[in-house]
C-alpha cells in the first residue's frame, strides 16, 4: 500500500489485484466518508464496471468473483454458468494464490481467506459455498514475490516457497520492446510455475503491449507460452483475469464488443514453445486457437452494457481563447481540486429516484454514481468530482450548476449511451474534460486532444512527464503522473483520470496492459 503525499493529505490508497485506486475521504465531523470503489469489480446491470478475478479449480471448472453482487459464479469451459453462491459478508479478494492442490482467495485487510481444492480431472464437483477461514501471518499464500530487473529486455520474479528459499522465474522480451513487469500467477497440478510478463514497444508515439503467460522449468527459464489477445480486447479487465489451469493450460477473461454492447468471454488456451524472436507478431482475433466462449449467466440477460470510461462525447461548447500554459504546481492544484469537492446534496440535485441506463447503448439514461446516496440529502459530502459523460465542468462550474436556484443539475451520470447523454441536465466531468481543464484549454474531445494543433507525440514511455497524456482518440484519455516501480511486479504507471470505473475522478496505478493502443502525447508548448 502506497502512502499519500502531502498533496493528497485527505486521501487514502486501496491496492487492488490489477491496479490501485485513490479516492478522497475526509475526517471533518459530520461529513459522509466515501469508501473506495474497487475498479476491478463489475455489476452486469451497471455501466462502467470491469470483469473481475478468475480461478480454475479443474480443467472444466472456473469461478469468477463478482464483488458488486457479492457472489461467486461457477462456469464450465464453454462459459456456461453452473451455479452461484454468496461471498462471506464483507469479504474482498485482494490476492489469488494458486497452488497444485488448492486455490486461496485472500482478504488481506481482514486477515481472512477462502480455500477451494483443485483437481486435474474434468467433471469435478464444484464448490457450493465459500467458508471463510482465518489467514495466519505465516500462511504461504501471504508470501510476496520480489521483482528484479536484470536488463531492459530481461526481468525476474523471485517466488518464495515457504521454506526460506526462492524460485527464480525469468522472462526475456520476445520482440524489440522493453520488459515492464512480471507477475507470478501460480502453479498447475504438477507443480509447474507460471508467470505473466508485459513487454512494451512504442511506434510513432503509439503504445503496443505484448502480454504473455508462460510456464517455467526448474531453472526458471520460460518453456511454453501463450500470448493474451490484448489486441482483441474491447476493454482490459482489471482484476486477476489470467490463471493457469490444473492441467497446464492458460485461462483468461476476454471482453469483446458486439452490437454496441460488451460481452465477457472465457478463453482457455494451450501453450506453445516460446519463440526465439517474434518482432512484429499480431494476433488474429479470428484465430481458431483463440476460441472465446461467451459467458452466460442465469441471473441477467447481458453481462455488459455500454462502458463509459472508453466512451467520449464531442463538446458542444464554443472554443474559447486559449489560456497560458499552467505550471506544474498549478496543474497539481487543479487535480487536487477535482479530488476534493465539498458537495451539498439536495432533493433537487440528487436526481431521479429510479435510475436506469438502457441496455441498447443508445437510449439516453441516467445512472447515479454510488458516491451519492439518499442518506446524504440535506448534508454536505466531500467527494471527488463525479463522472458526467459529455460534461466538461470545472469544480466551480460543477458547484454552480448543482446549487442553481432553478433547474439544478443532477450530480454526475455514469450512463454513457451515445444516443444522447443528458448533457446540461447533469453536472460532472468526463475524461477529456478533466484533461482539458488541467491543461488550461477550452474543452476538447479525445479526438481533438490528438490533433497536431493541441499536442505532439512523445517518443518513448521513459520520456513521459507529469501532465502528459495517454490517449485513445474516440475512447479514453488518462493524465500521466509518474512511473512507479512496484517491489513485487515491476514498473507500473500512475495516472489520474475521470472514469465510470471509479464513477468520477481518481488516481490509478495500472499495469501497462491497460494502455495497449494508446498514444503518448504532450501538450504543445511544453
Amino acid at each position: 500500500m502506497f502512502k499519500s503525499s502531502s498533496l493528497w493529505a485527505k486521501a487514502f490508497v486501496c491496492f487492488l489485484g490489477g491496479g490501485e485506486l485513490l479516492l478522497v475521504t475526509s475526517k471533518a465531523a459530520g461529513l459522509p466518508r466515501i469508501e473506495p470503489l474497487e475498479i476491478h469489480q463489475y455489476d452486469p446491470d451497471r455501466p462502467g464496471q470491469s470483469a473481475s478475478d478468475l480461478v480454475s479449480l479443474a480443467p472444466d471448472r472456473f469461478i469468477i468473483a463478482d464483488h458488486v453482487l457479492h457472489r461467486f459464479y461457477v462456469m464450465d469451459a464453454s462459459g456456461r454458468e453452473l451455479s452461484n453462491f454468496p461471498m462471506p459478508p464483507g469479504f474482498r479478494v485482494k490476492r489469488v494464490a494458486t497452488f497444485p492442490d488448492r486455490v486461496e482467495l485472500l482478504d488481506l485487510e481482514r486477515s481472512k481467506k477462502i480455500v477451494w481444492s483443485r483437481s486435474s480431472s474434468s467433471g469435478a464437483t464444484p464448490p457450493s459455498s465459500a467458508p471463510e477461514q482465518d489467514l495466519s501471518g505465516k500462511d504461504p499464500a501471504r508470501l510476496a514475490t520480489t521483482f528484479v530487473r536484470n536488463t531492459a529486455a530481461r526481468v525476474t520474479s523471485l517466488v518464495p516457497n515457504g521454506s526460506g528459499k526462492e524460485s527464480k522465474l525469468s522472462a526475456r522480451s520476445i520482440g524489440v520492446g522493453y520488459m515492464m513487469s512480471i507477475t507470478y500467477i501460480g502453479q498447475d497440478a504438477a507443480g509447474i510455475r507460471y508467470s505473466l510478463a508485459r513487454e512494451v514497444d512504442v511506434k510513432d508515439g503509439q503504445l503496443f503491449v505484448r502480454l504473455s503467460a508462460a510456464s517455467h522449468d526448474s531453472t526458471g527459464k520460460r518453456m511454453n507460452m501463450v500470448e493474451i489477445a490484448l489486441s482483441c480486447m474491447a476493454k482490459v479487465p482489471a482484476g486477476n483475469y489470467v490463471t493457469p489451469t490444473p492441467d497446464g493450460r492458460i485461462a483468461y477473461l476476454l471482453t469483446t464488443k458486439r452490437g454496441g454492447k460488451r460481452q465477457l468471454n472465457l478463453v482457455v488456451s494451450d501453450l506453445r514453445p516460446a519463440p526465439a524472436t517474434r518482432r512484429d507478431a499480431v494476433i488474429d482475433c479470428r484465430d481458431e486457437h483463440l476460441r472465446p466462449h461467451p459467458i452466460e449467466r442465469k441471473e441477467v440477460a447481458d453481462d455488459f452494457t455500454a462502458d463509459g470510461d472508453i466512451a467520449d462525447h464531442d463538446s458542444a461548447d464554443t472554443p474559447a481563447a486559449e489560456l497560458r500554459l499552467p505550471s506544474k504546481s498549478e496543474m497539481r492544484r487543479t487535480i487536487s481540486s477535482y479530488l476534493n469537492i465539498r458537495v451539498p446534496v439536495t432533493n433537487a440535485n440528487y436526481g431521479p429516484p429510479n435510475d436506469v441506463c438502457p441496455a441498447d447503448g443508445k437510449t439516453p439514461g441516467f445512472t447515479r454514481p454510488r458516491t451519492i446516496e439518499a442518506s446524504m440529502i440535506g448534508r454536505d459530502a466531500i467527494i471527488p468530482m463525479p463522472y458526467g459523460w459529455g460534461n466538461k465542468d470545472t469544480p466551480k462550474q460543477f458547484l454552480d450548476r448543482i446549487i442553481a436556484a432553478e433547474n439544478a443539475s443532477w450530480i454526475g451520470n455514469i450512463c454513457t449511451n451515445r444516443g444522447g447523454g443528458l448533457g446540461r441536465r447533469t453536472a460532472g466531468v468526463d475524461c477529456s474534460g478533466l484533461v482539458s481543464n488541467v491543461w488550461g484549454i477550452a474543452p476538447r474531445s479525445t479526438s481533438e486532444l490528438q490533433e497536431a494543433a493541441v499536442s505532439r507525440p512523445v517518443a518513448d514511455i521513459s520520456r513521459m512527464r507529469f501532465g502528459d497524456i495517454y490517449n485513445a482518440p474516440g475512447d479514453h484519455v488518462r493524465l500521466h503522473l509518474r512511473l512507479v516501480t512496484d517491489a513485487h511486479e515491476g514498473d507500473i504507471i500512475r495516472t489520474v483520470e475521470s472514469t465510470t470505473a471509479c464513477e468520477g475522478v481518481c488516481i490509478h496505478n495500472l499495469h501497462i496492459d491497460h494502455f495497449n493502443g494508446f498514444w503518448l502525447r504532450r501538450q504543445n508548448g511544453r
